[in-house]
């Protein structure tokens, strides 16, 4: 009985999957209408019977990843871009202009956090093309020209010219990065929101509450409170 339960799940699984490389297990469990902790124990299980060819879950076990050649490159990409936040900071270190150096740590920091979150969430890996592509590379490119600009004997109008606009760049390529990091956490925004909207209505059929969740309630509580 319980191979044939556990077939049948499969099979659920599979069909949800749909060939997908990586897939959330919230999400699953929302499509099987099992609990998520069900779902991670019985993926891991089907995992050692092997019954699905190359899955394992992510690092943070919030992801089932059915293509390790794609989790591989993404991992890939997540070290090439520590590889480049090392080098902003080297370069960094060796300028000691207080401005830019702030302009410099706000970079690795905010480029820190968007590979760290691809590391944890490999399948968003595709987003960041054009940020290893190009952007990325090009900044670094820049701050290399600051760094051997600064590091000149003299200071002449050309060089102090490139200097500046390279400082005033730095503030638009932060808030670019920022962005980034910012559409990253969309689906993650999807997802509480959809959880906010469940428990609102599940609620209200209970008869748990007369509305919404919202800052008014509250604020009209406070005012009768007055």
């Amino acid at each position: 009985y319980r191979l044939r339960a556990r077939n049948k799940r499969f099979q659920q699984y599979q069909q949800q999957l749909q060939g997908c490389k990586f897939y959330s297990i919230k999400q699953l469990a929302a499509g099987t209408g099992y609990t998520e902790a069900f779902v991670k124990k019985d993926l891991k299980k089907m995992i050692r019977l092997h019954m699905f060819r190359e899955a394992f879950l992510d690092e943070q076990e919030t992801s089932i990843i059915l293509d390790k050649e794609t989790y591989g490159q993404s991992q890939a990409v997540v070290e090439e871009g520590f590889g480049y936040i090392r080098q902003i900071k080297e370069a960094n270190d060796a300028i000691p202009g207080e401005v830019i150096s702030e302009k410099l740590t706000r970079l690795e920091q905010i480029s820190t956090k968007v590979f760290l979150h691809v590391k944890e969430h490999p399948q968003k890996v595709s987003q960041l093309r054009n940020f290893m592509d190009y952007y990325l590379p090009t900044t670094l490119k820049l701050v290399h020209a600051y760094r051997d600009f600064d590091q000149q004997d003299v200071e002449g109008e050309n060089i102090n010219a490139a200097k500046q606009n390279i400082e005033n760049v730095l503030d638009t390529i932060n808030d670019a990065f920022e962005n980034l990091l910012d559409n990253l956490y969309e689906d993650d925004f999807i997802d509480i929101n959809a959880d906010i909207s469940t428990m609102e209505t599940l609620l209200r059929q209970d008869g748990l509450t007369d509305g919404d969740f919202d800052q008014s309630k509250g604020e009209e509580k406070e005012e009768k409170k007055e």
